[in-house]
């Protein structure tokens, strides 16, 4: 049987943000904690595929529909720049990788 894991990246990056948020260590462990939850979700199992998919900072989906998470708000105390950047550094690795397919949405 194939199996193949479809990862998704921006619920990986804002999980992890916050977490490493409230134990103050967003800075020094943020892509560190991303690297560490792709190898044990890839390691679970035997996949056949495993493709890592994830939205821009952009948020398109808002641009279709109006009220798409109208009610979330962002915590401004997180410097988002900062955790931008990490995840881009973080998502280049990932295009290094053979046995993972990278795909992500800049509209």
């Amino acid at each position: 049987m194939k199996a193949s894991l479809i990862i998704d990246g921006n619920y990986l990056l804002n999980k992890d943000v916050f977490i490493l948020y409230e134990m103050r260590t967003l800075y020094s462990d943020l892509g560190t904690l991303l690297r560490k939850d792709l190898s044990n979700l890839s390691k679970k199992y035997s996949f056949d595929r495993i493709y890592f998919v994830s939205d821009s900072k952009m948020r398109w989906r808002q641009n279709f529909y109006g009220e798409y998470k109208q009610n979330r708000k962002s915590d401004s105390k997180i410097d988002w720049d900062f955790v931008w950047k990490e995840y881009a550094i973080f998502r280049n690795e990932i295009k290094g990788l053979s046995h993972i397919l990278s795909y992500q949405v800049d509209w």
